[in-house]
Parts: structure tokens; sequence; C-alpha cells
């Protein structure tokens, strides 16, 4: 509150960001105290825990609805994920983060296919890297961005952010 006060003297405002699922977050009294709090709809699993969907289409309308019932939409911004994370099996916690780009070309190179799953329409694949260790990869692409900005639009935010940009779908911008 004291910076969004600080910030409005010189026509400037202050955003928070905030994780999607709020746990443990004040997010009323965030966004009480600035002029737009960024959610972060992203991170369902992350890279330093199990394989899974970054933010599977179940998950975000979950979360989208019991989240923007105690907010007002109109000054929430609604942050798509872009990137995703390969998992080598056995080193829990450590998954890399992958680019769509880098994800595509693991994919090729490997020659295996992408599939989306059917329960949270993210795209995924697995592979067995040249020293022999499994790996799986799951990441976000033009289609999920899609299917939340779909899911979102109805209770009319603020507008939608990216991250991490440079890392996405380039049919994101189509969907944007």
């Amino acid at each position: 509150a004291q910076a969004r006060a600080a910030l409005a003297r010189s026509d400037r405002q202050a955003w928070v960001t905030a994780p999607f699922d709020g746990e443990g977050w004040p997010l009323q009294a965030l966004q009480k105290a600035s002029d737009a709090l960024v959610l972060m709809a992203y991170d369902q699993h992350y890279g330093t825990g199990e394989p899974g969907p970054a933010a599977g289409q179940d998950w975000f309308q979950q979360t989208l609805s019991a989240t923007f019932r105690q907010l007002n939409p109109a000054h929430t911004v609604v942050a798509l994920g872009a990137y995703g994370y390969d998992w080598t099996a056995g080193k829990h916690g450590l998954a890399d983060a992958v680019t769509f780009h880098e994800a595509m070309v693991l994919a090729h190179d490997a020659g295996v296919d992408v599939a989306s799953d059917p329960d949270s329409l993210n795209p995924h694949f697995a592979y067995r890297d040249d020293a022999g260790l499994d790996h799986t990869v799951w990441f976000l692409d033009a289609v999920a961005a899609f299917n939340q900005v779909r899911a979102a639009d109805p209770w009319r935010p603020m507008g939608y952010g990216l991250w991490r940009m440079g890392s996405e779908d380039p049919g994101v911008w189509t969907v944007l």
C-alpha cells in the first residue's frame, strides 16, 4: 500500500504477482493494496517437484473459479505459462526448464510423438537420452493458452500476461 501511494504521486502503478492457487497468500489484501494483482497461472507441477502438467486445464478452471470468487477480476491479470520442464528419472527436483522450441527439438531428435493429455490438455512426451536415462517432458503450447483464455474470458480479467516471453509457442500470439 505504501509503494502504491508513493507511485501514484508520479502517475505510476503498483502491480503485485502471486501464485495462482494462492494457498497461504493474502490475495484479497494484496489486491486491495495494489493497482493490479498478477496471478501466476502455472506451475501446477514445477521443476523441483514430480513430473506432470505445468497448468492442466482441469486445475486451471478449478483454481480460476475459486480464486475469482474472492477477487475482483477487473483488477486481476492472468499470467499464462509459456515453457515446460524436462524431468530426468531418478533426479527428483532437478528438472530442466525448456522452451516450446526446445521441447519440439527434443521430441523430434528422440523420434517420439508429442501427445495431449486428455485430462490436463497439456502436451507431453517421454524419451530416453544418449546416456540411457529416461525423461518426461511436459510443456505449454498455443492450444493450452487458447483453452485457458477461453475459460478465463467470461470472468473479464483486466488482461493476460505471459511467463516466459521468448520461450512460447509462436501460436500464442494468435491466441492473445
